[in-house]
């Protein structure tokens, strides 16, 4: 249809549309509104104009674009916009199915009269070519075929005849576990989900009903199967409320695990019953240790835990050795084993250095080293002195480490004499 700035150009005293004025957005509005009209009159501030085709001004605007220039073997007539662009009085533009607006003479040919479907609505009235004839289904039920049929110039209806059959949400599925009541899967009908004795409901609602969009209400539940009461060996098996854990528990079902005493879970577990099988089973073990194991001095422990049998390792300083047992085991709560102890370890008298001495290195010198004195521990030092007329052959000092003396040869303390010369007459005998 043509339109300008929301004016109508009318043609047709039975189909005169009002308009305000002040409706109008733009000066060519205004000024056609302002002079007078041929098939019109102003009522002061309103204009009296109307719509093109002699159709009522509640009627549907169809929008008819040109798709094709055949319909079948017939050519399509001439393209048009508005009624001015057809010749001839009897000729007006109209809607012609896929050759879309079209200069036709609509009173040659006028198409039959459309019935309604079944449990559906018819939506026009008009027979002439160009009409359009709607077709709506009634709650529940879907349309198949053609919604909107235009009347074609050689006097037949474009689409098909559409019917309307019943809304079909289809087969909910199986229920495992289960059974659904009701046959029907058609709009409105009504079924009934339904579990097996000894399983359990889990769904959103019993009962479900085919609505308009094809769906159902709620969807297909699931029947959970029971679970029998598991065997932990030395535990006692409790529901949250604290009773005893019966033969059979519904799905969903969590025990507490209450060990004997002495004896603990292997891990932090609540059993869950999950339609008919249970989440990890724990079992009862001896108690873990509930506190570290001993540090000892100059040493240290190594460990990984405190759960029952987990292990601890003992090692010592350099200097010390280990003394005790070097492994301890948790077990029935406490460390099994005897802590032991980290001694010092001391280098043995280096023994006397014959025309020489042994001086320990001390905090306030050296000394000379007496067997009645102390052993020299960890990184303590020695060094070696020759009397006068001796030299050192070997190494000069000593240190202690671990127990061992470093380097562990011994030096000697060896004649420092010029080596003997020969006699003097030997010297000049000729």
């Amino acid at each position: 249809m043509a339109r300008l700035a929301n004016v109508f150009f009318c043609a047709a005293v039975t189909a005169c549309l009002s308009i305000l004025l002040t409706h109008a957005t733009d000066h060519a509005t205004q000024e056609m509104c302002a002079k007078r009209l041929a098939h019109g009159k102003r009522l002061g501030r309103r204009c009296i104009q109307y719509r093109l085709n002699d159709q009522p001004a509640d009627e549907e605007v169809v929008v008819c674009p040109r798709k094709s220039h055949l319909i079948g073997s017939r050519v399509c007539k001439k393209a048009c916009t508005q009624n001015s662009d057809c010749k001839g009085s009897k000729k007006k533009c109209v809607c012609d199915d896929v050759c879309g607006l079209t200069c036709l003479n609509p009173t040659f040919n006028t198409c039959e009269r459309l019935r309604a479907p079944k449990y559906g609505s018819r939506l026009g009235k008009k027979l002439t070519v160009g009409s359009v004839m709607s077709f709506v289904c009634d709650t529940g039920y879907k349309l198949s075929g053609t919604a909107k049929r235009i009347c074609q110039q050689d006097g037949t209806w474009s689409g098909s005849q559409p019917d309307c059959s019943p809304v079909d949400c289809g087969d909910p599925g199986h229920l495992w576990n289960g059974y659904i009541e009701g046959k029907k899967f058609t709009y409105s009908s009504v079924i009934k989900y339904m579990c097996f004795d000894g399983t359990k409901f889990d769904g959103l609602a019993m009962m479900a009903t085919c609505e308009a969009t094809g769906q159902w209400s709620f969807p297909l539940p699931r029947c959970m199967g029971s679970c029998t009461r598991p065997e932990i060996l030395h535990a006692q098996l409790l529901l949250e409320e604290g009773r005893a854990a019966p033969i059979s528990m519904d799905h969903g079902t969590s025990l507490t695990v209450q060990c004997s005493a002495g004896l603990v879970v292997s891990e932090p577990a609540t059993p869950v019953c999950n339609n008919g099988t249970w989440s990890s089973l724990p079992i009862c073990v001896q108690g873990g240790c509930d506190h570290r194991p001993k540090e000892i001095s100059n040493g240290m422990a190594l460990y990984r835990g405190t759960k029952y049998g987990d292990r601890v390792r003992y090692n010592c300083n350099a200097g010390y050795k280990l003394v005790g047992d070097t492994f301890l085991t948790c077990r029935n709560g406490r460390w099994e084993g005897t802590v032991p102890e980290c001694k010092a370890v001391y280098c043995p008298h280096p023994g006397e250095l014959t025309n020489g001495k042994v001086l320990l290195v001390g905090n306030i010198g050296k000394f000379e080293y007496r067997p009645y004195i102390r052993l020299p521990g960890q990184s303590e030092k020695i060094v070696y002195y020759c009397s006068t007329g001796y030299r050192l052959e070997g190494p000069s000092a000593a240190t202690c480490i671990n127990g061992m003396w470093s380097p562990d040869t011994r030096p000697k303390c060896v004649d420092n004499q010029h080596p003997m010369l020969p006699k003097t007459q030997e010297l000049f005998t000729t």
